[in-house]
């Protein structure tokens, strides 16, 4: 029925309501179980189970309003003519905002203790206040236009299931997902304070799919809008961190809070968050490299932004338009470090935040951070933090000095060399930039902090 696909984004896009379609078969109903029904016992009609039962005898020509024991509205209607119809429900949605007293009073009602007052906010701030009168006209204006008004309103009050405790579903009473969300945030923040745009890009990957569950993951404009000024927010946390003036961390931020004010789709608004972080990062490396030559600026933008790559001096040395001895030279008088002391102190950096704030292996974060042998890459970790990579995750060890930069053992020119043997597996890192500008945008796979 393509005119109901297209009431259903308008509806979604104007309300905030979720549209499911129960023709799909018993797929559909338990796909709406497992996003919306957070207890069986008290939301019987958002079961899988519970659902198809009610169907099998409801009545076709009434618009049900259903309100269930955790104050929690739906509307259920049959859309179409004959055969050709179905079943669609718009919601849930909630009347109010969330009110800590009435929900402990509501939850005492049910029987149900103070622990379950964690998920059932999770799940009730998750779902879209709606004014009930306006989204039941909405019900019977959708059925009308789809060929079938419904004939009469009839409210639908299903009592709590009588086995048992109420259970609550994982999906919000699980507070690990808070914690991923939060350390991938702290990773996102502490990338932007050093300007590495592509660790920063990994990180907003980990933010998005901690927070697939949340009222700002969903598709609708006004709830982008509001992800994205979260993420300005996190922004200028982090340029605040690494030094940057305020006053042109600000003019930046209101620069793209306009332009994304004027974004139409999803995808727009996406582009304009990376386009910020672009030019925030490239603020924080020019304003930490402000007394450096252009072709040092430019090897070490290339050499941060290709940190998970093989990198020669030769290769750097034209990716920044000079010739290596010149490079060779210039980078140790201005920065301190010699190239290879330079790519491992990165690398280290890099590694560093990794271990802090995600639960991938060392062998991972090794080969992420561009070290195939895992050997090599502790012992040149320890060369600058003064602790292996597993005592920094246990929390050992402080932030070295500026200077210096890790001793590791000798390389050849080329950097460290592979391992031989199996290799770790490395999820794909960003490619190898001819010039520094613009930084490429890269989608490894990052598994989710503890």
């Amino acid at each position: 029925m393509p005119l109901l696909d297209t009431a259903a984004a308008l509806i979604t896009g104007l309300t905030g309501l979720a549209v499911t379609r129960l023709d799909a078969g018993p797929e559909a109903l338990a796909g709406f179980e497992a996003r919306f029904c957070l207890s069986p016992a008290l939301q019987p009609l958002y079961t899988a189970a519970g659902l198809a039962e009610f169907l099998r005898s409801a009545d076709r020509d009434a618009l049900y309003d259903l309100l269930d024991p955790l104050a929690v509205r739906a509307i259920l209607l049959f859309a179409g003519v004959g055969e050709a119809g179905c079943w669609v429900l718009l919601g849930p949605y909630v009347e109010d905002g969330w009110d800590e007293a009435a929900a402990r009073a509501l939850l005492a009602r049910q029987g149900v203790g103070e622990e379950a007052l964690f998920p059932y906010k999770s799940y009730y701030c998750s779902l879209p206040i709606g004014r009930r009168d306006n989204l039941l006209d909405a019900g019977f204006l959708l059925g009308e236009q789809l060929g079938h008004k419904p004939g009469r309103l009839q409210l639908l009050q299903p009592a709590a299931a009588a086995y048992g405790p109420p259970a609550f579903s994982e999906r919000y009473a699980d507070a690990g997902e808070v914690n991923r969300r939060y350390a991938q945030e702290d990773l996102f923040v502490a990338a932007i304070s050093r300007g590495q745009a592509t660790l920063a890009y990994r990180a907003m990957q980990g933010i998005g799919q901690a927070s697939a569950g949340i009222r700002f993951g969903s598709e609708r404009m006004p709830d982008q809008l509001a992800s994205a000024a979260i993420l300005r927010t996190l922004i200028r946390m982090g340029a605040k961190r690494s030094g940057l003036s305020p006053v042109r961390v600000d003019s930046i931020s209101q620069e793209y809070a306009q332009r994304m004010q004027h974004a139409a789709t999803r995808r727009q608004l996406t582009e304009l968050n990376l386009q910020l972080v672009d030019e925030i990062c490239r603020e924080v490396r020019r304003m930490r490299r402000s007394g450096w030559s252009a072709a040092v600026r430019r090897a070490a933008d290339y050499i941060e932004l290709n940190l998970a790559s093989p990198l020669t001096p030769a290769e750097i040395a034209a990716a920044a338009q000079t010739d290596r001895r010149r490079l060779t030279a210039a980078f140790v008088r201005e920065t301190g470090l010699t190239l290879k002391q330079y790519i491992a102190q990165k690398r280290c950096e890099a590694a560093a935040d990794l271990l802090r704030t995600s639960d991938a292996s060392i062998q991972q974060v090794a080969a992420w951070v561009g070290y195939a042998d895992n050997n090599y890459f502790c012992k040149v970790f320890k060369a600058a933090f003064g602790v292996t990579p597993g005592a920094w995750r246990a929390g050992l060890g402080a932030e070295p000095d500026a200077g210096g930069g890790p001793e590791p053992e000798p390389e050849t020119e080329a950097g460290p060399q592979p391992a031989r043997g199996p290799q770790p597996e490395q999820p794909p890192g960003p490619a190898k930039q001819p010039q520094p500008k613009p930084e490429p945008r890269p989608a490894p796979q990052q598994k989710p902090a503890p």
